[in-house]
């Protein structure tokens, strides 16, 4: 019978070991989660129709307001929080959620515009990659913040220290 060989720490068998060409095997392949994609995308069509309707009726009452500065920071904000929360929901892949929201905001948005309205096919194409870029973002942050509040979590969870750590401080350091 062949004894199994040892590496050098002695307790690991070097047979156990899948090789690297067997590694692809064990890799996770995350999937882009559609429903957080639709989610962020519905989110931020609400959240732009409500900028707008209340936009304008500030428009309304106040004379001297610069309303398409005003829909631009409106569209902006909207793609960035819906990105950000649909790649909340998702948990992962951050810059592919938020990018495919952003996508599916801007062509959801131009389609119905182009139903009402007449419109530039030049300007909506650059609407579309603004809208791809902010997503991307507010996916990314939505990644991080999500990361960032699992980590406080699993940090509260540490163990207190309690009045026996207080006393051996205390004891060690009279003289």
């Amino acid at each position: 019978m062949e004894e199994k060989k040892h590496d050098i720490y002695g307790d690991n068998y070097l047979d156990d070991y899948p090789s690297y060409l067997d590694a692809h095997k064990f890799v996770t392949r995350e999937k882009v989660n559609v429903s957080a994609v639709v989610y962020g995308a519905g989110l931020a069509l609400a959240l732009t129709f409500v900028v707008l309707v209340l936009g304008f009726l500030w428009a309304q009452a106040v004379e001297s307001v610069d309303y398409s500065m005003l829909v631009d920071l409106g569209l902006a904000g909207s793609v960035l929080f819906g990105a950000f929360k649909g790649t909340q929901r998702a948990r992962s892949l951050g810059l592919v959620h938020g990018a495919l929201t952003g996508a599916a905001y801007s062509v959801t948005g131009i389609l119905i515009l182009a139903v009402l309205l007449p419109v530039n096919w030049l300007g909506a194409l650059e609407t579309v990659v603004i809208a791809v870029i902010l997503g991307a973002l507010g996916g990314v942050a939505g990644v991080n913040f999500y990361a960032s509040r699992e980590s406080a979590a699993w940090r509260s969870r540490q163990p207190k220290p309690d009045d026996r750590f207080d006393d051996y401080d205390e004891f060690l350091t009279r003289q």
